[in-house]
């Protein structure tokens, strides 16, 4: 990356590691050291919920425990970023969604 020094990429590791949650720890251990995505979709699976949505604060701005379309959507995201293989949370999770959706698909 132009003007990215190697100090600033270990500050931000450092940072990272420091005040990092599991699930973020893990995905730049995948992107910057070539960690298994598996354990991305392992720390991912601490924030689902029975229903097979995701919530307890996924979506860092938020710490509702219920499962929401935008912790959902986190979820996805980091395992796609991650190039995991986690059909076994990704599908239940878009059943869920399905069963809260409006009419028109908007959820």
């Amino acid at each position: 990356m132009p003007g990215v020094t190697d100090d600033v990429i270990t500050a931000a590791r450092a940072f990272l590691d420091r005040e990092g949650r599991l699930v973020e720890r893990r995905l730049a251990a995948v992107l910057f050291d070539g960690a298994d995505p598996a354990g991305v979709a392992d720390a991912v699976r601490a924030y689902r919920n029975a229903d097979g949505g995701f919530g307890h604060g996924l979506e860092p701005d938020k710490r509702c425990p219920a499962s929401l379309p935008i912790d959902v959507e986190c979820a996805v995201d980091i395992l796609w970023v991650a190039g995991a293989d986690a059909d076994d949370l990704v599908l239940p999770a878009c059943d869920w969604l399905d069963s809260v959706a409006a009419p028109d698909g908007a959820v």
